[in-house]
């Protein structure tokens, strides 16, 4: 018999994933349906506006959109429903004060949501389990 946590052995599963992509430079993008507006303080935007590259490497697709404002057309293919807002704030932030964000440390996971994980309440079927169990050695 196996105990698994579904929920912390997908988080695993795509932290793992992200950190690949990372260090290979080939993180795949996800286009936005509807490209979300981001608001962000002066000193925020002037953070992305200073080093659009550094986004554009963590898989962000991002254009200036008058003011501080910003249009995100496209996030990391592996996260889904983010609060694009803070996200893109805290990156700014960590930005500034550390010349880069934390993605590609452990820390990461403080910073990049894992919304695309199962959910802790869900039921999942024998099918997810078995799948998440095969990927989990890999890791």
């Amino acid at each position: 018999m196996v105990i698994i946590d579904q929920h912390a052995a997908h988080e695993r599963i795509n932290f793992e994933r992200l950190k690949n992509e990372l260090a290979s430079n080939e993180i795949r993008r996800q286009s936005l349906l509807f490209p979300e507006v981001v608001e962000l303080d002066y000193q925020q935007a002037q953070t992305i506006r200073k080093n659009p590259e550094i986004m554009r490497d963590l898989g962000f697709e991002i254009e200036e959109f008058g003011g501080n404002s910003f249009r995100v057309n496209a996030t990391p293919g592996l996260l889904e429903n983010l609060d694009l807002k803070s996200l893109i704030s805290d990156m700014a932030d960590e930005l500034a004060e550390m010349g880069r964000p934390r993605l590609s440390t452990k820390r990461s996971t403080t910073c990049f949501p894992w919304s695309p994980a199962i959910p802790r309440s869900a039921r999942v079927s024998c099918f997810p389990s078995r799948k998440l169990q095969a990927l989990l050695p890999r890791t």
